[in-house]
């Protein structure tokens, strides 16, 4: 069986760990801190303008933007309730740790077009970057994309049509 157990010796050092008063120069960059913490302990997150969840699990990093042109961290809790962290060998599959670049993306639909299958196309581009805990993505990843380019493209009068005549 897989040890779970997070190495927290990245996530304890002082440079990962959010603390109160820290600065960024925006929100995004605020988000990919935290998200690159989260990544190294073994969770995912998401944004929220509004908290709303009632059985949130607790973690949680709020930031303020009311502090010149800086945003400042203003409440952060490590503690994780109801749920297991995974390890960091496994966090390359959590929601806010994929992202399909570009050129991944251009490489997508290359393939699509000369007719190689999905499954053989994802399996030729994660052994290309040593691995799929290095693509960036996971399978669903890629067959979303591949829906939504072809539901991008359909156009109107592609979709097949019935017309029913009252028989007699």
């Amino acid at each position: 069986m897989e040890d779970l157990s997070i190495d927290h010796t990245l996530a304890s050092s002082e440079e990962i760990i959010p603390k109160i008063n820290m600065e960024f120069d925006s929100e995004d960059a605020a988000y990919n801190f935290y998200n690159e913490y989260a990544r190294v302990t073994g969770f995912s997150i998401r944004r929220h303008t509004v908290h709303k969840d009632i059985n949130d699990c607790g973690a949680m990093m709020k930031i303020n933007g009311r502090y010149g042109s800086k945003y400042k961290v203003v409440h952060f809790v490590s503690e994780h309730k109801g749920h297991d962290l995974v390890s960091p060998s496994k966090a390359y599959m959590l929601k806010s740790h994929r992202r399909m670049t570009e050129v991944q993306a251009s490489q997508v639909d290359d393939l699509d077009c000369s007719g190689i299958t999905p499954r053989v196309s994802f399996a030729l581009m994660s052994k290309q970057v040593g691995g799929r805990e290095n693509i960036g993505f996971i399978f669903e990843d890629y067959k979303n994309h591949l829906h939504s380019k072809r539901t991008t493209q359909m156009k109107c009068g592609d979709t097949a049509g019935y017309t029913y005549k009252r028989g007699n």
